[in-house]
């Protein structure tokens, strides 16, 4: 298991607050551990968008608490009531992040002491308000995670995966269970990869030259999260319409799947050209080998199938052309996604030709600049 930053964070975090708790003698300091542990967020921009939210959440929590305690008392089920009470509030307001906070400041300060239970409930408040100050101060000056090589060494992780279901799904070689826990692989990978790119997403750029830089990378990024998402939904249609209940010609389904070869090799090249592996193209080249395969297997379909408008009203007779015309169906449907998904491809390709292209005649400028100033 790999020891993450954020992991890190937590326990500096709580630590934090912990020797915070002692030097302004707040006690027990095992709440502001607690608070900091449950506000700690994987980005500096996180940390700050969702402070105001934790500490709102904070507020509302103590004022109910200390007036349920004042009025009502501190009973089990008025406890209850209470939790209850703020959950509401906070789904109401929209903090739903500050609610697992929120619930442990009202546990926390409707324990009722002997002796002043104000000043009590204020101890418990600080308390509170540390560990989710200790956690700020962490992102602060915590060393911020990469996630530019990171998001992108998922991208590759769950593009290899893609490729291989795709390169297995016509030959059925994978046995049922290997084929679900590679899929069920690449799904997680999909996930972890889209959770990464919202986190570089977030991340802020306070220069001119590097937010420009970003700009263009969210770009490329961006369409190459949508066309495994389109690889993946063509990875389903082809689970549930490659192989069904009715016979396919193999010609068919040879012809598909030399040209799931082309398009995932195709994807294979893609990926490497934003590497700098693959000289790039400028302007833009089609990928003919791709469109032509994709042109060639849905005319060979449109001859092979032309439907025949009957006037019979034979049921018999009418079940009997609709299952011929299944197979067909189930097709059609696969060579669609297939064409969505090498349009996809062909917009990544484009953009990364004119991402490398910008950055070669941004970095030519520069250095003429500097060339001219010596």
């Amino acid at each position: 298991m790999r020891l993450g930053a954020r992991i890190i964070k937590s326990g500096v975090a709580v630590v934090l607050a912990l020797y915070a708790a002692y030097i302004f003698e707040l006690e027990p300091p095992v709440f502001a551990a607690i608070a900091a542990f449950l506000t700690v967020q994987p980005s500096l921009y996180r940390s700050w968008k969702h402070m105001l939210e934790q500490i709102q959440g904070n507020v509302i929590g103590a004022i109910l608490a200390i007036t349920g305690v004042l009025a009502l008392g501190n009973s089990p089920v008025i406890i209850g009531l209470m939790v209850i009470t703020v959950i509401v509030i906070n789904l109401s307001l929209k903090l739903n992040n500050s609610i697992p906070l929120t619930i442990l400041t009202v546990l926390a300060v409707m324990e009722v002491p002997e002796g002043d239970y104000l000043a009590f409930a204020i101890n418990r408040f600080l308390l509170i308000m540390t560990g989710i100050m200790s956690s700020i101060i962490i992102n602060v000056i915590f060393i911020p995670p990469r996630y530019d090589s990171r998001l992108l060494d998922q991208i590759k992780v769950t593009g290899d995966h893609m490729s291989l279901l795709l390169r297995r799904m016509t030959d059925q070689e994978l046995e049922e269970k290997a084929y679900r826990e590679e899929k069920e692989q690449l799904l997680n990978h999909l996930k972890k990869a889209e959770e990464l790119f919202s986190l570089y997403q977030e991340e802020r750029t306070y220069f001119k030259k590097f937010k420009f830089a970003k700009s263009r990378k969210l770009v490329v990024y961006k369409q190459m999260i949508r066309t495994l998402q389109k690889g993946v939904d063509m990875i389903r249609t082809l689970e549930r319409h490659l192989y069904p209940s009715t016979p396919i010609q193999k010609d068919i389904v040879e012809d598909l799947r030399h040209h799931l070869s082309v398009i995932t090799s195709y994807y294979e090249k893609v990926m490497m050209k934003f590497e700098g592996k693959i000289r790039i193209n400028h302007p833009h080249e089609q990928a003919e080998e791709v469109f032509e395969g994709n042109r060639e297997l849905l005319l060979e379909l449109m001859q092979q199938y032309t439907p025949e408008f009957e006037t019979s009203f034979d049921k018999d007779e009418k079940s009997q052309e609709k299952e011929r015309r299944k197979p067909w169906l189930h097709l059609f449907l696969i060579i669609a996604t297939l064409i969505e998904f090498a349009n996809q491809l062909d917009y990544l390709d484009k953009i990364i030709e004119n991402y490398h292209t910008y950055h070669r005649e941004e970095n030519g400028g520069e250095h003429r600049k500097k060339a001219e100033k010596i």
